[in-house]
């Protein structure tokens, strides 16, 4: 609900300006301000609190959305790559490093973030359905059909339209002849 939200911020700025900014609340100030859709104010809580308290994957995380969500790719994965370089094993990080790759353009680059994401947590909907559309933007259709099919069991939206057009488009190998003529 954006009204707790905005009680949270508007206590945690008094604190902020008595100066007694510790990193929770820089934190928890920089959260609520994100929900709050108060993306520039937020970025810089979160910088601030990585220059005063040092690297923290959750606090790159939140800036790789923020980049994201305003359209910086080159920022949103970058912060995305120092969170996962922080939390490898999160599943999460990793898949949103492959998503802001995606939206860039860049998929040969989000396959492995997105194969990670899932081999992470096997049965993640989202992550395969991500995964099936970076294959079928990079030509690879039988991956991205049995990755969507998966993400289709998962009740992903918009998945059972992929697996349609995927099917259709994949026809079964047939046997070709090839009539050679010699001279006799």
């Amino acid at each position: 609900d954006g009204g707790d939200y905005r009680e949270a911020a508007d206590l945690l700025r008094a604190v902020l300006g008595k100066d007694r900014a510790t990193k929770n609340i820089l934190d928890s100030q920089g959260y609520a301000l994100m929900r709050l859709g108060e993306s520039q104010e937020s970025i810089g809580l979160f910088e601030s609190s990585l220059k005063r308290y040092g690297p923290d994957s959750w606090d790159y995380f939140n800036l790789g959305h923020l980049y994201q969500k305003s359209g910086n790719f080159p920022l949103a994965i970058a912060s995305y790559r120092e969170a996962r370089r922080l939390s490898p094993q999160d599943p999460e990080i990793v898949h949103n490093l492959g998503f802001s790759l995606y939206l860039s353009g860049d998929y040969d680059s989000a396959l492995e973030p997105f194969k990670t994401a899932v081999r992470l947590r096997a049965g993640w909907g989202l992550a395969h359905f991500n995964l099936a559309m970076t294959y079928w933007h990079l030509g690879q259709y039988a991956p991205a059909l049995t990755h969507a099919r998966i993400a289709e069991e998962r009740g992903m939206p918009g998945a059972a339209r992929v697996v349609q057009i995927l099917s259709a488009s994949l026809v079964p190998a047939q046997p070709r002849t090839r009539t050679v003529y010699r001279k006799r």
